[in-house]
């Protein structure tokens, strides 16, 4: 049969960080990345090829070549100083809300590196919400932790991903059980010491 040719479309906007409204020369500079908002108080890195590479502070940066352009984020998964229920997230309000009992695939690298301790495998969860006015959650609160301790965030998936010195593909597919229009991703909920 002559098929119609399927189009990838991605209902995240700017789904690579490739738009951007300048560079990011230090670190927590998502402001930079165009349509991405930072969702947890505890503050993401925006990294780019033009300007850092990863958290100059602990020294952790992104492995090169990146595996789609030249931008990412940077998040952690609890923190030794501040403990273990410290997370970062990032999150997008769609392009269009999604359809109930329909099934999406949430398709994306995670780089690895192996200089920072307990970096190199952790549990990775995306989270959803029916309102773009619920991001970002939590206010100046560090002790919020996860949005799934929050009513108005569900978790649609959650996978381990592991790696070293390297990227890796990570796929989500799941059955969107309410019109979500948010999308947040970063660790699962779990502390981690």
């Amino acid at each position: 049969c002559v098929c119609d040719e399927l189009t990838v479309s991605s209902l995240i906007p700017n789904p690579s960080f490739e738009e951007m409204t300048c560079c990011p020369f230090e670190n927590e500079r998502l402001d930079c990345a165009v349509d991405w908002i930072q969702a947890s108080s505890p503050t993401t890195d925006y990294v780019h090829t033009c300007g850092v590479l990863g958290n100059t502070s602990i020294p952790a940066f992104a492995p090169l070549p990146f595996p789609d352009g030249n931008g990412g984020v940077g998040f952690r998964d609890g923190q030794r100083f501040s403990g273990s229920n410290y997370k970062e997230y990032v999150g997008a309000c769609l392009t269009e809300g999604m359809e109930q009992d329909q099934e999406y695939r949430l398709d994306f690298f995670v780089g690895f590196r192996d200089n920072v301790p307990g970096s190199m495998s952790f549990e990775m969860s995306i989270f959803g919400s029916t309102d773009c006015a619920n991001l970002p959650f939590g206010g100046n609160s560090n002790s919020i932790g996860c949005p799934g301790n929050l009513l108005v965030y569900d978790e649609l998936g959650s996978l381990t991903v592991s790696g070293s010195n390297e990227w890796v593909n990570v796929v989500f597919d799941f059955i969107a059980d309410k019109p979500y229009e948010v999308i947040i991703l970063g660790p699962a909920c779990a502390p981690n010491p």
